[in-house]
């Protein structure tokens, strides 16, 4: 199960309680709205299938946005909760690769494949670099 934030909505003039919200260095301001996709993929499938997405939205209705770490977090554990015994691998870009979310998954017994990259985990990349010069 591939999981990813996407963008559903930007707009400078049009917004509503639900939108985030970015102030730009030069006083203007952006409304959006982003998703969670959740999709089943299989390697030697053409076809997905899409799950319910998630909203992230304006976490406290005015002024802290929500992210898509905590939409995840949500996600999966609706996920657990009405569909327990299906068996999956999550798929996740750098944003997922974090202890918390990787105990998260763990506690619900879920595999995961997540990507990562050398600026966001230096100290991962130099253990692995330190095991290949021995």
């Amino acid at each position: 199960m591939s999981l990813d934030g996407t963008g559903e909505f930007s707009s400078s003039e049009i917004c509503c309680p639900h939108c985030c919200k970015k102030e730009h260095k030069d006083g203007s301001v952006t409304y959006y709205h982003q998703i969670l996709g959740a999709r089943i993929v299989h390697p030697n499938q053409s076809n997905v299938i899409p799950l319910c997405k998630e909203g992230i939205q304006n976490g406290d209705g005015s002024a802290k946005n929500d992210c898509e770490r905590n939409d995840a977090k949500r996600f999966i554990g609706n996920f657990k909760r009405e569909h327990p015994h299906l068996k999956v691998i999550i798929l996740g870009d750098g944003i997922a690769s974090h202890a918390p979310y990787i105990r998260l998954l763990e506690s619900h017994k879920m595999k995961y494949l997540l990507g990562t990259k050398r600026g966001d985990h230096q100290c991962l990349f130099d253990t692995v670099d330190a095991s290949e010069e021995t």
